[in-house]
């Protein structure tokens, strides 16, 4: 039957202990990014095709249909106010033999799913286990002319049926990313984007390099004349990913990473010095 559990921490050492009782193979580990209350499917597998006909008065069609198999997870997260996180979740351990009828291949598949539901915090891993896939392997054997024999020919004729059993477990950690996080890691994703397309371009037009990286060191300067530290440090980054050795434009980067830090600093300040005034105000407020 199917087994859930939840663990905080220590999935390294879990996965240490497992293998220690028995053989374990990571098969796959994927990262998914998902919306609240959004379906995501991971499927490691392999897509059987097949043919499929439909008939008319007039005339046949066949087109070519997949199924999958393999280890499938389909899985739906709710996140609720209290920061617990709702897990619906739909393992499925399949697989498929093709059988001939008519002339085509039919697939027979062999499935094995269930549908739960798990709460768990942001961090926390699921554990799913119980579902199992069998590999039968057929091995047969005779001593050469001996075996052909009728009637006396079975004693030198051999068969070997071997069986593996495997366990298919499933490991899920859902992680709430906030939108800041989010944002930062498509910054992230666009800056090497562009130096790649830079890149491209660098390999087409010999002047291509020096003028886009000029350009860059302009934006970036503009936008910090102008206060702006945010698009200051992300055109210089792209500026330096593009041409390393720019002393200016290292020194620049560095005095808005200092910048920032000291408006995050005195933002915080300041939200200190505030609270402790409306505390002091009320207290006042209190003792009068």
């Amino acid at each position: 039957g199917l087994k859930a559990g939840i663990i905080k921490d220590h999935v390294g050492a879990f996965l240490k202990v497992l293998d220690q009782v028995v053989d374990t193979t990571v098969m796959a580990r994927p990262r998914i990014t998902c919306l609240n209350r959004q379906r995501a499917e991971v499927l490691i597998g392999t897509r059987i095709g097949y043919l499929s006909s439909t008939q008319t008065d007039t005339s046949t069609t066949q087109t070519v249909e997949f199924l999958d198999t393999g280890i499938q997870l389909v899985f739906r997260p709710f996140i609720s106010p209290d920061g617990m996180i709702r897990m619906e979740m739909h393992p499925n351990v399949s697989s498929a033999t093709l059988r001939p009828d008519a002339g085509q291949s039919i697939p027979d598949e062999i499935t094995q799913q269930i549908m739960t539901n798990v709460r768990c915090r942001d961090g926390e891993t699921i554990i799913l286990g119980g579902l199992f896939r069998e590999t039968t392997q057929i091995s047969r054997n005779q001593v050469p002319f001996l075996g052909d024999i009728p009637v006396i020919g079975n004693a030198f004729r051999g068969q070997d049926d071997t069986i593996e059993k495997e366990e298919i477990i499933f490991l899920l950690t859902p992680s709430i990313i906030p939108d800041e996080r989010l944002w930062e890691a498509g910054r992230d994703s666009l800056e090497i984007v562009e130096s790649v397309r830079v890149g491209a371009r660098a390999g087409l037009l010999p002047f291509s390099r020096d003028q886009i990286t000029a350009n860059y060191n302009r934006d970036a300067l503009n936008a910090y004349r102008v206060g702006d530290l945010d698009n200051a440090l992300y055109w210089s980054n792209l500026s330096l990913r593009n041409m390393h050795e720019q002393p200016e434009m290292i020194r620049l980067r560095e005095r808005i990473t200092n910048e920032k830090e000291t408006v995050w600093e005195r933002d915080l300040l300041r939200e200190l010095l505030l609270r402790e005034t409306q505390t002091a105000q009320a207290n006042a407020e209190v003792i009068q």
